[in-house]
């Protein structure tokens, strides 16, 4: 696995991004305020408490890769309503700050002919959020979510990556994908797709990714800059 490398990497023409703890900062606290209101979800449609909830959040989260597969096929619940209630009440974006050089390195990914997509565990609207708060939403061409797809499929389910393939018109040598989980690096490298990123280096599984555009980066500016 590549890691400090100051020489530039020439970038595929695609390039998937995921958002929570890649866009920013896991320090933020957002992705935690997500995984409360997944766990009041639970506790409020079995009845139970939240301690309880959680443990079945993360039993889902183990088995799926993210609770929302187990809540959906379990709860009867559909994404949107999931979406509705743990991305539309009382998530708070204004403790991301500002992040001008992302934008400025996006802009010149895009500039040089590159193209971007949002693929995200999250609910679309989530997504298109933090786009927005981050000032870079005009440079996303697509955006998917778990509410994307027919039966709130998730990463690292391989029908995630091939849906949004088939979509986008992209064959996974053109693609390099931008992620803190290496579950989902893993699906992707099985899949072909040419570039793996781990932007949390500190991951023990980090060093199984045998990709050639396999890097690492402290955080995500650090390996935009890496990039032609």
């Amino acid at each position: 696995m590549t890691t400090n490398n100051t020489a530039k990497k020439t970038a595929t023409p695609y390039i998937l991004f995921d958002i929570d703890h890649t866009l920013y900062h896991p320090e933020t606290g957002v992705e935690n305020a997500c995984v409360d209101r997944i766990t009041q979800l639970i506790a409020e449609k079995l009845n139970i408490s939240l301690e309880a909830a959680d443990a079945v959040r993360e039993c889902w989260y183990l088995k799926y890769g993210s609770a929302f597969e187990g809540i959906e096929k379990f709860l009867g619940i559909s994404p949107h309503l999931i979406s509705d209630f743990v991305y539309e009440r009382g998530i708070d974006l204004s403790v991301i700050p500002p992040n001008p050089a992302l934008k400025r390195e996006l802009e010149r990914l895009v500039a040089a002919g590159h193209r971007l997509a949002v693929l995200s565990n999250g609910s679309c609207r989530h997504a298109e959020r933090v786009l927005e708060h981050l000032g870079i939403s005009h440079l996303f061409e697509r955006v998917w979510g778990f509410d994307s797809f027919a039966h709130g499929i998730c990463k690292p389910n391989h029908n995630a990556f091939r849906h949004v393939m088939a979509e986008w018109q992209v064959k996974p040598g053109e693609m390099t994908l931008v992620e803190d989980s290496t579950s989902n690096l893993r699906t992707a490298e099985k899949l072909g797709i040419a570039g793996r990123v781990l932007i949390r280096p500190n991951q023990p599984e980090a060093g199984t990714l045998t990709g050639i555009y396999t890097a690492w980066a402290a955080d995500i500016n650090g390996w935009l800059t890496q990039l032609a």
